[in-house]
């Protein structure tokens, strides 16, 4: 198993391949050009959004992004004004599942939920990726709806 480090997005992460590579795992990101990346990165820093990544720390993959979390903290009025959490965007690249990086990066992500005063931590996923979740302490709760534009 080869070792890995988990920190937080940095610009620079964008001007390399291996963030988008790992990304266009869960979705089409082949539009996407870095300097829009670096838009968005710079929008969401500062506010209540946290890209968490796994690096690569040897081997030919040395310095890559081989996983990646978002986490995103919503203030809200209940709950005596605490946030809730909601993760997105869990992905690990191909040929790097099976050793822990996904779970790694749930549990940063549930410590910074934490620390940001969140009641809840929320996140949809297909229905065969329960027993994963689960493994977390997630619970089914609810039925998700989505709208498409």
């Amino acid at each position: 198993m080869m070792n890995f480090k988990i920190r937080p997005l940095e610009t620079q992460d964008l001007d390399k391949s291996s963030f988008l590579e790992t990304l266009s795992n869960l979705s089409d990101v082949k539009n996407l050009s870095t300097k829009q990346a670096q838009e968005i990165f710079s929008m969401a820093s500062g506010q209540g959004v946290y890209f968490l990544v796994a690096i690569c720390e040897e081997g030919e993959h040395q310095g890559e992004i081989v996983a990646t979390v978002k986490l995103i903290i919503e203030p809200k009025f209940f709950h005596g004004g605490k946030s809730a959490g909601h993760i997105e965007d869990v992905v690990t690249r191909y040929g790097f599942e099976g050793q822990g990086l996904s779970k790694a990066l749930l549990q940063e992500a549930i410590k910074i939920a934490k620390e940001n005063n969140c009641y809840k931590l929320i996140l949809d996923c297909k229905k065969e990726l329960l027993p994963f979740y689960a493994k977390s302490g997630f619970k089914e709760h609810g039925i998700c709806l989505r709208l498409d534009f």
